[in-house]
């Protein structure tokens, strides 16, 4: 053979890998666009289906509020006379401020759906409207599963098992996805360096049991520490983490805020959501205003 026909040879050698080579990175391009077509279009369906179970829900199972029989409620004050919470019959409109804003839920059929269900969570002026979520077991399992227990997004509102299904720690912490649809938390953003000093924005927080009035304090950035943990969820641990948060409001409205929770022990609600990068949590603050029990 001589160094011509070796030449040939190599030449067509060379052609054949990179025919080869080529037809490999075409299949692992086109099989990546597919796999992302796949992907993209179940996460989509997926969005969708959970958005209309969640809108079924918001028009069917909530109602306006039946609470009108001041006899049949009592108001928990948040004002401390020897440390203890006192129930007070409402007997007035001002006892009553803000109980017709909440709905009632209807539960029973919630829990037929899933039995993790066991409050809602409402922020009217946002368009915030959503079932609470607590796994019997599993702390996070409501960040990668949706209310119908598959895996994926949006998730679900929810919190940790260490907190009570009452709201009567000093501290509680609800959890969701920053949606870019906005849903679930994704409209907490909308608060981002907003002063509540100026404008009221309320939590309506309903239990089988209860309607829960919070009004929101401030908003925050906060690191990827798990707050409970961290903190406690006692009187003493709420008053802890808020000195320990980067408040997005002016001084004296936090310095205001630190007497309340100071003077009333409060409980303290804490919305988060992710942040601007993976690394933070944006919070928003909330203290109870008033609570009113069957």
């Amino acid at each position: 053979m001589n160094g011509l026909q070796l030449f040939h040879r190599r030449t067509i050698l060379k052609k054949k890998i990179y025919t080869i080579a080529l037809w490999l990175l075409s299949l692992i391009f086109f099989s990546t666009i597919s796999l992302w077509f796949i992907f993209s279009t179940h996460h989509k369906k997926q969005l969708k289906n959970q958005a209309l179970t969640y809108e079924t829900f918001q028009n069917k199972l909530l109602k306006e509020n039946s609470w009108d029989d001041t006899s049949d409620c009592k108001l928990t004050s948040q004002k401390k006379s020897n440390k203890k919470k006192k129930l007070l019959k409402i007997k007035n409109s001002n006892a009553n401020s803000g109980l017709a804003e909440i709905p009632d839920v209807d539960f029973n059929s919630l829990r037929k759906y899933n039995n993790d269900i066991y409050a809602w969570i409402q922020i009217p002026k946002i368009n915030i409207s959503y079932p609470v979520l607590q796994h019997e077991k599993l702390d996070y399992y409501y960040l990668t599963h949706n209310i119908d227990n598959s895996f994926g997004y949006p998730g679900c509102i929810f919190s940790e098992t260490n907190s009570k299904k009452n709201f009567s720690d000093a501290l509680t912490v609800l959890y969701g996805h920053n949606m870019k649809n906005g849903s679930m938390f994704g409209m907490l953003h909308r608060f981002d360096n907003f002063d509540f000093s100026n404008k009221s924005y309320f939590i309506h927080i309903i239990t089988p049991k209860s309607k829960i009035r919070y009004k929101i304090v401030a908003g925050a950035t906060w690191g990827t520490k798990n707050i409970i943990s961290a903190f406690g969820n006692s009187a003493d641990g709420a008053l802890l983490f808020f000195n320990s948060v980067n408040m997005n409001c002016p001084v004296r409205n936090t310095l205001e805020i630190k007497q309340n929770i100071h003077s009333r022990h409060s409980g303290m609600l804490v919305l988060s959501t992710c942040g601007a990068n993976s690394n933070s949590r944006f919070l928003i603050i909330s203290l109870k205003q008033n609570e009113w029990r069957k």
